[in-house]
């Protein structure tokens, strides 16, 4: 029987969040040109990561939600979170009566292409 150590399952962990931040690098590239050109591609990595981190806190884990975070982020700003005039934004990502974090991100997302397009 084969057996995988922790250690060895933290390295494909490890490699998997590698190619993820890689993966979203290219894809902020392609979709935010402009945003993008701001910084290079070790900056965009770090943002990447920041926006990992901070997407865990309002339980965003899979990798299309963390996008869709990552897509308002380079949208609307890096702490767009904290910016009191986005406070529907962070309403919208804390609604208790939503459980499924996957659902609340999606309704935010689809909100703020709706506002956007409005101005």
């Amino acid at each position: 029987m084969l057996t995988i150590r922790k250690e060895q399952i933290k390295v494909f962990d490890e490699l998997a969040m590698k190619q993820f931040i890689e993966s979203m690098v290219i894809h902020v590239k392609k979709h935010f040109p402009e945003e993008s050109k701001l910084m290079d591609d070790e900056q965009l990595k770090n943002h990447v990561r920041d926006v990992i981190s901070t997407g865990k806190k309002y339980e965003l884990v899979s990798e299309r939600d963390i996008c869709k975070y990552l897509n308002l982020s380079m949208h609307f700003g890096k702490d767009f979170d904290k910016n009191p005039e986005n406070e529907w934004m962070i309403t919208m990502l804390m609604d208790g009566s939503e459980p499924n974090p996957s659902i609340r991100i999606n309704k935010l997302y689809k909100e703020a292409l709706k506002r956007s397009e409005v101005k």
